[in-house]
């Protein structure tokens, strides 16, 4: 095997999840590189050394410190709260601009409908003369 191949498979090797055919090729690669064994011998030190590490304790006084110097839990609700606050003024302004923006545009629509209609109530008197509305019509 390649020395590619087998540092692929040093993890699969110490979790014994290789088959025996492998396992065997793979050990008689490391009997003969040095620098496979070396680096399997190196992860096998770093897990030995996590394992030792997870059994360790912090001391009492670490874990105080860091808890000291993170923000309270009044210290959130009152970021949270301004949060929200700024969320609803947010809101209220889109809609007064919504609403703004629709009330004009509503006038300009019926400034300009009113407009017309009534130019054409006053030329054609419209309720007296229906034909010649529709003759207008037909004629543009």
């Amino acid at each position: 095997m390649k020395c590619a191949e087998v540092q692929n498979k040093f993890i699969a090797l110490q979790d014994g999840m290789l088959n025996p055919v492998e396992k065997h090729k793979i050990e008689e690669h490391l009997q003969t590189c040095n620098k496979c064994q070396w680096l399997y011998a190196m992860l096998t030190k770093t897990d030995q050394y996590m394992a030792y590490e997870k059994q360790q304790r912090s001391p009492d006084f670490l874990a105080n410190r860091i808890l000291a110097s993170l923000p309270t839990h009044a210290a959130k609700q009152s970021i949270n709260l301004q949060l929200t606050r700024l969320q609803k003024i947010a809101a209220l302004l889109l809609v007064a601009i919504g609403l703004a923006s629709g009330w004009l545009l509503g006038n300009m629509v019926y400034t300009t409908d009113h407009s017309f209609s009534t130019s054409v109530t006053d030329e054609f008197n419209l309720g007296s003369d229906i034909g010649a509305f529709e003759a207008f019509l037909l004629n543009q």
